[in-house]
């Protein structure tokens, strides 16, 4: 009798940049390729872009293809993927998951969910909100399971869109902790940036959910001789770029784009800020967690799943400067307490390592796909 073929997988996301989802996505297919056969199909071409090692790639359309004008090849492709695999994924919200809904069930095939934020909140931000409500109540509801990253994810399902809760379950994102555990040299090409006084980082997309600009303006008016590093791209760079120069703190500021060393950037971090409007689980905050670095946060649902104010982090009241510098000024000031919270925090983000996260995913991908067989 010949070997068992494994089970397969087609993980669908948007695209493979450098952001948070893709991340964790490729955490993912490091840790299960051993026990699935995995295919991550890439809706948009990109050229900043990560390849897993461990999964084939299929990039859906070419870089001259449009994603409005092309759903239907979309769904074609999707749908043929599906019929050949145990299970379809989908890792991005709101379009990503839509389709792959409609492909699953053409294909009669289980679907399982990703849902990275809270959705309502998003929905803010779109032209239409009201069809993309409808869409999410009807489609997501039609998946086999739902996976939410945070606590906050997924009462904003179940209050908002009305998807049963039995269908949902928290699986909090991945962190390899090893590799934020170990030592690292001063970010390459940002030593003396690094060595001219302590560093507030922040790593976030340039987007306003991040609010990036009340960060800036805070930073401005800090007693402290600190330096702002803003990590990421987006939208926002030539605005936040603008507003350095009209308060006159540009020489403070840098704007190294996408990196790829995270852990050194943190190491060397005096602290780790956010002020987010909403999130769902910020890897930049586990991360930072793992790395031996302050995070100092809003007071937003899903933050508050990860930090306790004054025991493994400082939280502030969202979108109150004031109490931002004051946590700031903080941490600055009692470098033995920063000390207690930071050993705190380690012990807080144990439970999100690679490991053990990919294994609860792999309980949830059994629990469907046993159903089938």
């Amino acid at each position: 009798m010949g070997l068992q073929a494994m089970p397969s997988l087609v993980f669908v996301i948007d695209t493979l940049s450098k952001g948070g989802a893709e991340n964790v996505l490729l955490q993912y297919v490091e840790s299960l390729s051993g026990r699935y056969a995995i295919k991550v199909m890439v809706l948009k071409h990109i050229a900043d872009y990560r390849l897993p090692e461990h999964a084939e790639i299929e990039f859906v359309l070419s870089p001259e293809q449009k994603l409005t004008e092309n759903g239907f090849l979309i769904l074609h492709k999707l749908t043929e993927a599906a019929k050949a695999a145990d299970l379809i994924i989908g890792f991005s919200d709101f379009w990503v998951n839509y389709v792959c809904v409609l492909a699953a069930k053409l294909a009669q095939k289980p679907v399982l969910l990703s849902v990275r934020n809270e959705l309502s909140r998003e929905l803010e931000r779109f032209d239409l909100p009201a069809i993309n409500r409808e869409l999410v109540h009807f489609c997501y509801q039609h998946a086999d399971k739902i996976v939410c990253v945070s606590d906050a994810g997924k009462a904003d399902l179940v209050q908002a869109f009305a998807i049963p809760a039995a269908k949902i379950q928290r699986l909090p994102n991945p962190v390899d902790l090893q590799k934020f555990a170990q030592n690292h040299l001063p970010p390459q090409g940002l030593e003396p940036f690094f060595a001219a006084g302590p560093v507030i980082l922040v790593i976030a997309r340039l987007v306003k959910q991040k609010n990036l600009a009340f960060i800036v303006r805070l930073f401005a008016k800090l007693k402290a001789d600190a330096r702002l590093c803003i990590v990421g791209k987006g939208p926002e760079y030539e605005s936040l770029r603008a507003l350095t120069e009209h308060l006159g703190i540009a020489g403070k500021v840098c704007f190294p784009g996408y990196r790829d060393d995270i852990p050194a950037l943190l190491q060397h971090a005096a602290l780790l800020l956010t002020a987010s409007h909403y999130e769902g689980q910020p890897n930049a905050v586990l991360e930072a967690m793992a790395a031996g670095t302050l995070v100092v946060a809003p007071k937003i649902p899903a933050i508050r799943e990860l930090i306790t104010s004054g025991y493994n982090g400082l939280l502030f009241e969202k979108d109150d400067e004031a109490d931002a510098i004051r946590c700031i000024e903080q941490a600055f000031a009692n470098a033995g307490h920063t000390r207690n919270l930071v050993n705190n925090a380690g012990n807080t983000v144990t439970p999100h390592d690679s490991h053990h996260a990919s294994l609860a995913l792999a309980e949830v991908i059994e629990s469907i796909i046993g159903k089938t067989k």
